[in-house]
């Protein structure tokens, strides 16, 4: 029999990185594949066994070996005891698994790896891990993502150039990560492409460095709890890489002033997270007449709903996707959003947003006008009664969709009568299969035997996906 080549194993295998149980199998066949198939389950190790207590101890025991006598002595010597580490068991593994690796380990599970060997003893569990990072920082050569939230000095650890000079997602919390730290990850790191900055300051001039020595950064999220965080140099240095970004998170809006979202003329995916100030959101309604590639828009927790749609109606109708959650609960002005999107939204593939008993209308004009919509979700706001409007919008989803709707979820606020579930599914029959979902989180209690058992025979006959 010929032996498949070695390119084609690696292609086949990739396919299957998800799959760790039957990657395990392919270990055993014979050494070209056991070579090949233990750099893909090396590559993202903490994924496969972070949380399952016997397999975690495995793999800390086989990081644990890799460490340098001199480290190992290093522990002994603060009396940290690691007796599996130097059994004979351990101390030849087969492979450099470390170097395989291509996400550098987060600071949350090599604490919990720590405590799992030392228990609640903090000043070991700082030495020991420090130990693991250096031994991480001279192993790697081809790190890809690293989550920084350590107050540890990583670019001076040996090996770092080689370890993270091909950086290109960084996740950093300047409440651990201080403005010295970036300054020095700043001479290695030029090619980073997403950044993402929990609790900025103001006198962060290490981060602000970092940013500007980007050659090609694309995404940026900014997550601040300090509404007045964002310095002047910081906006400066994001304006500065206006022709790359293509994707802007803010946490809250009102962290960055309108007049820098607006000189991203680029971007193309923008979220907002967080505005409870009316008077500051306003600054923003205009904001996306400047943004003519922008095509994705998610928002949360804004609950302005008349001034989101003031915000869509400036848009440059390219808009493809669409996502809006809110934990406030007032209905009032729901219809408005859905109006501006089906009057100003000629793209939308796919939207998510509220609906309420007053807004059936523009639900049909939305239908009409938007004659590429995929998917749609829709929730109440009346968390605290019942709709009786589940038929109505059935019978208005049958009559108006258009042909490439193919996926639809609805509230749990809103009761369906058996009849109008199977009349809607009915109307249907012969169209793409439809994945239908209900939201049932507050009112399952609607959702009776009867209604499971027509939609079971709807997926059966291949209505439903």
């Amino acid at each position: 029999m010929s032996k498949i080549n070695a390119d084609c194993l690696l292609l086949i295998f990739n396919e299957l990185q998800d799959d760790k149980k039957h990657l395990h199998s392919c270990l055993l066949v014979n050494r070209a594949w056991c070579h090949i198939v233990v750099r893909i389950l090396w590559k993202y190790p903490w994924s496969c066994y972070y949380g399952y207590m016997k397999s975690d101890r495995r793999l800390f025991n086989t990081i644990i070996s890799f460490l340098s006598p001199s480290s190992k002595q290093y522990l002994l010597d603060n009396g940290i005891e690691l007796p599996l580490a130097t059994t004979t068991n351990f101390s030849n593994p087969s492979f450099n698994y470390i170097s395989f690796c291509r996400d550098f380990p987060e600071d949350e599970k090599i604490s919990y790896f720590a405590r799992m060997m030392l228990g609640k003893d903090e000043v070991k569990e700082n030495i020991l891990k420090e130990e693991i990072y250096k031994l991480y920082v001279i192993k790697c050569e081809d790190i890809k993502k690293l989550i920084w939230k350590s107050s540890l000095h990583l670019s001076q650890f040996p090996g770092a150039l080689t370890c993270f000079s091909r950086l290109i997602y960084l996740d950093v919390d300047a409440k651990f990560v201080n403005s010295i730290a970036l300054h020095e990850m700043a001479q290695l790191c030029k090619d980073i492409e997403k950044i993402i900055i929990s609790n900025a300051a103001q006198d962060n001039s290490g981060l602000i460095e970092l940013i500007d020595v980007q050659r090609n950064l694309k995404s940026v999220s900014i997550l601040s709890k300090n509404m007045k965080a964002i310095s002047e140099a910081l906006n400066k240095a994001l304006t500065g890489k206006a022709n790359t970004i293509i994707e802007f998170i803010l946490s809250p809006v009102n962290c960055i002033p309108p007049s820098i979202i607006k000189s991203l003329i680029n971007l193309k995916k923008l979220s907002f997270h967080n505005c409870d100030e009316f008077e500051d959101f306003k600054e923003y309604s205009k904001i996306l007449e400047f943004l003519p590639n922008l095509w994705y828009f998610h928002v949360k927790d804004i609950p302005f709903f008349k001034d989101l749609a003031k915000l869509i109606e400036n848009s440059k109708g390219n808009i493809e996707i669409f996502s809006f959650y809110t934990g406030f609960c007032h209905n009032e002005n729901t219809g408005l959003l859905i109006k501006a999107i089906s009057r100003n939204c000629p793209k939308i593939k796919e939207l998510t947003t509220y609906l309420g008993s007053e807004d059936l209308n523009y639900l049909k004009e939305l239908l009409v006008n938007c004659n590429y919509l995929e998917k749609i979700e829709f929730f109440s706001l009346e968390l605290d009664k019942v709709e009786y409007i589940g038929d109505e919008i059935c019978d208005i989803l049958a009559e108006y969709s258009p042909k490439t709707l193919h996926k639809i979820m609805l509230s749990d606020n809103w009761m369906f009568s058996i009849n109008g579930l199977k009349r809607f599914l009915e109307s249907w029959r012969g169209r793409r299969p439809l994945s239908f979902s209900i939201d049932y989180h507050h009112n399952r209690e609607f959702f009776t035997y009867g209604h499971m058992e027509i939609l079971i025979k709807y997926k059966n006959e291949g209505v439903l996906k």
